[in-house]
């Protein structure tokens, strides 16, 4: 008689907590669009940052060109590299599996 008492005291607890378990996955639902949202955002931000430095890269490198200034070359030549990793940034993040 006590393991039953024991059992159906667990039992109901299970049952009390099944809508908790509910709503806190609805509030995880909730939780996760704005924040993908949000890391959307900050990936096109990087994308039109990336565009602006790979822009100006190639600006430096042909100005340095024209001055035969190599460490303007590999200035303007770094700038425009890392400007194409932060356009394809978020690719590359996807290819080597980093998921959000």
């Amino acid at each position: 008689m006590k393991h039953l008492k024991k059992w159906c005291r667990i039992a109901s607890a299970l049952l009390m907590a099944t809508p908790l378990c509910a709503f806190a996955a609805s509030a995880a639902n909730e939780f996760e669009t704005p924040a993908k949202n949000l890391i959307e955002l900050v990936f096109t931000f990087i994308k039109y940052g990336g565009i602006l430095l790979s822009i100006w890269g190639l600006v430096q490198f042909f100005i340095a060109m024209n001055n035969h200034d190599s460490t303007q070359k590999m200035g303007g030549a770094w700038m425009f590299l890392g400007g194409i990793a932060m356009v394809f940034l978020k690719s590359m993040l996807n290819g080597i599996g980093v998921t959000w």
